[in-house]
C-alpha cells in the first residue's frame, strides 16, 4: 500500500474506530447522546464509498446523503452537550430541502462540481447553526475548545465548497470524482484539521462526566441537597472568596422515629424531602444546605 492508498483508507479506518468508541462512551453514560457515534458512523460509511466506490451515480447519492446526516447528528450532539434548544424543525427542514436538488444534480442533470458545492453547502450550515447557539455556553477550556473545532470544521466545508466550485472547479462528471483534487483535498483536511473535532469532543464530554460524578458525590441523592462532603467543600469555597463568616444553623425532625415506626420507612422518606423542599423555598440566595444524615439537616447563612 502506497501512501497515497494509505491517506485514502485511513479516514475510514478511523471514523468507524470513532464511532465504536464513542458508542462505548455513551453507553457507559459518559456520552451525553449516541448523536456523536451516529455521525462518525455515517461519515465512515461516506468515505468507504470513495475507498471503494460502487457506481459513481450511486456513490455520489449516497455519499451525499450519508454527510448530511452527519453533519445534523453532529449539530444535535453539540447542542446536547451545552444544553441548548436543538432547533430540530429548522435544522431538519434544511437536511430535507437537500434530498431535491442532490437527486436532481445526480440522475435528472448529472453535475459533479454541483453536486459537491450544494453537500459543502448545506453541511457547513447545519453545523454553522450549532456553532452559532452554543458560542458563549461553554463551561471550561474543554468545552471552548470544542466549539473552537466545530468551527474550523464548519470553515473547511464552507472554504472548500467555494474554492472547488469557483477557483479550481471540479470537472462535472461522476465518474471524475474519485481521483479529483477535491477528494484529496477531503481526506488531507480530515486527518489534519478535522481530527480536531472528535478528540475535541472526547475532552470535553470526559471533563464533564469527571464534574457530574464529582457533583452527584457532593449531594444527597434523596434531597438533592449538599452531604457533609459537599457542605465542607462550599464552606471552604466562601472562605477562599472572604465570605465564610455567618451563621450555622442545626435542625432535625422532631419526634421522626415516631414517623417511621408508625407510618413506615417510605412516609419517612417523604418527610425527610418535604422538609428539604421546605428550607430550598425559603433559603436565601447564598444559603448553603445541607443534609448529614437520617433527619439532620445543616444551614449556613453567610
Amino acid at each position: 500500500m502506497d501512501a497515497k492508498d494509505l491517506l485514502f483508507y485511513l479516514p475510514l479506518t478511523v471514523f468507524m474506530g470513532l464511532s465504536v468508541f464513542f458508542l462505548l462512551f455513551w453507553r457507559l453514560g459518559l456520552a451525553s447522546s449516541w448523536h456523536w457515534s451516529a455521525g462518525f458512523l455515517q461519515t465512515g460509511l461516506g468515505f468507504a464509498l470513495s475507498t471503494s466506490p460502487v457506481e459513481p451515480q450511486f456513490d455520489q447519492l449516497a455519499s451525499g446523503i450519508l454527510f448530511i446526516g452527519a453533519a445534523y447528528c453532529y449539530g444535535s450532539a453539540l447542542m446536547i452537550h451545552f444544553g441548548v434548544d436543538r432547533m430540530a424543525l429548522l435544522r431538519r427542514g434544511l437536511a430535507l430541502s437537500f434530498l431535491a436538488p442532490h437527486i436532481y444534480l445526480v440522475f435528472i442533470d448529472p453535475n459533479l462540481r454541483l453536486v459537491l458545492f450544494v453537500i459543502e453547502m448545506v453541511f457547513s450550515s447545519l453545523l454553522a447553526i450549532a456553532v452559532f447557539k452554543v458560542v458563549g455556553r461553554s463551561k471550561n477550556v474543554a468545552d471552548r475548545f470544542l466549539i473552537f473545532a466545530s468551527f474550523l470544521a464548519t470553515l473547511d466545508s464552507l472554504v472548500r465548497g467555494v474554492v472547488f466550485t469557483f477557483i479550481y472547479p471540479t470537472g462535472e462528471a461522476m465518474s471524475e470524482f474519485v481521483e479529483s483534487a477535491y477528494n484529496l483535498s477531503v481526506h488531507v483536511t480530515t486527518l489534519t484539521i478535522c481530527l480536531l473535532f472528535p478528540f475535541s469532543a472526547i475532552t470535553a464530554l470526559a471533563l464533564k462526566s469527571v464534574d457530574k460524578h464529582r457533583l452527584a458525590a457532593a449531594r444527597d441523592p434523596m434531597t438533592g441537597l449538599l452531604n457533609r462532603r459537599g457542605f465542607e467543600m462550599a464552606v471552604e469555597q466562601l472562605a477562599k472568596s472572604g465570605k465564610s463568616a455567618g451563621a450555622v444553623v442545626v435542625a432535625d425532625i422532631d419526634h421522626f422515629k415516631a414517623i417511621n415506626d408508625a407510618r413506615g420507612h417510605d412516609v419517612g422518606d417523604q418527610v425527610i424531602i418535604d422538609m428539604a423542599l421546605r428550607l430550598k423555598q425559603i433559603a436565601g440566595e447564598n444559603t448553603v444546605l445541607a443534609r448529614f444524615g437520617g433527619e439532620e439537616f445543616v444551614i449556613l447563612l453567610p
